[in-house]
C-alpha cells in the first residue's frame, strides 16, 4: 500500500492515479462498481454523471461493456488501484474486472495492493506478459533500508543487532518500525538480545498489531483450530 501510494503521488497531474480502498461489502456486484464509478469521477478519469448500477447485488453484463467503450475513447489511459483487495472475494466481480481489462485494452490499467492472491487469473496474464508482479521477496528490508529506517528513528544499531532485526523479521517492514518505535522509546544503543526481546510474545506494540490485523480477522472457526492445535 505505501508503495502503491508513493508511486500514485509522484504521478504527474495530467495522469491522475484513482483510489478505491476495499472492504466486505465491497463483494456486492453493484456496490463494488458504484465504488469503482465514484472513484474514477474523483479524479475527473469520467464523468461524475455516468450510468450507475441501480441494484446493489447485481450488475447488467452491458453495464461492462458501456465502461468499456467509455474509457477507450479517453484521450489516456485511465489507472484504478484496489488497496486491500485481499477482501474482493467475489468470483462474478473478478469475472467482470478480467472483462473490463481485456475489452478497455491499454487504456485501463489496474494495481491490485493485495495480502493474499486475489481472484483474478494471474496464470493467463502471466502467459499473456501483461502483468507485473511485486511480491514479498521485492519489498522486503534489506540490511542497509534497515538501517535507514533505524537512523530515521534515532536508534543507534550495531551491525549485529541490525542483522538481527532483518533475520527475525524477514525484513517485514511494519516489524521493523514496530521494533525501531520500541528501542526508540528505551533510547540508548540496541544490541541484538534487546532486539530479540523487543520481537518476543511480550513485547506490547507486535502482539497488538498481530492480534489486530491477522487474529481478529480470521473467522471462529480457524481460531478455534489455532487454539485446540497449540502448544
Amino acid at each position: 500500500t505505501v508503495l502503491a501510494a508513493a508511486w500514485a503521488d509522484a504521478q504527474p497531474r495530467t495522469s491522475p492515479v484513482s483510489w478505491l480502498t476495499l472492504d466486505e461489502g465491497d463483494n456486492r456486484l453493484g456496490v463494488f462498481w458504484s465504488h469503482v464509478l465514484d472513484s474514477l469521477a474523483r479524479t475527473s478519469a469520467l464523468s461524475s454523471s455516468a450510468i450507475r448500477p441501480t441494484n446493489p447485488d447485481t450488475v447488467d453484463p452491458s453495464f461492462i461493456e458501456s465502461l468499456a467503450v467509455e474509457l477507450s475513447t479517453l484521450p489516456d489511459p485511465v489507472v484504478l488501484v484496489l488497496d486491500e483487495a485481499e477482501h474482493l472475494k467475489s468470483p462474478q466481480i473478478a469475472e467482470q474486472l478480467d472483462i473490463l481489462l481485456r475489452n478497455a485494452g491499454p487504456w485501463f490499467r489496474l494495481v491490485v495492493a493485495t495480502r493474499s492472491d486475489p481472484v483474478l487469473p494471474l496464470h493467463r496474464y502471466r502467459l499473456e506478459g501483461t502483468v507485473a508482479e511485486i511480491r514479498y521477496d521485492a519489498l522486503a528490508f534489506t540490511g542497509a533500508e534497515t538501517r535507514a529506517l533505524l537512523e530515521c528513528h534515532g536508534v543507534e544499531a550495531s551491525e549485529p543487532a541490525t542483522r538481527t532485526l532483518v533475520d527475525r523479521t524477514e525484513g517485514w517492514a511494519a516489524g521493523i518500525r514496530l521494533a525501531a518505535i520500541a528501542l526508540q522509546q528505551k533510547g540508548g544503543p540496541a544490541h541484538a538480545d534487546e532486539i530479540e526481546a523487543r520481537l518476543g510474545p511480550d513485547h506490547s506494540l507486535v502482539v497488538e498489531y498481530l492480534v489486530a490485523e491477522v487474529v481478529q480477522g480470521m473467522p471462529t472457526r480457524d481460531r478455534e483450530f489455532l487454539l485446540s492445535t497449540s502448544v
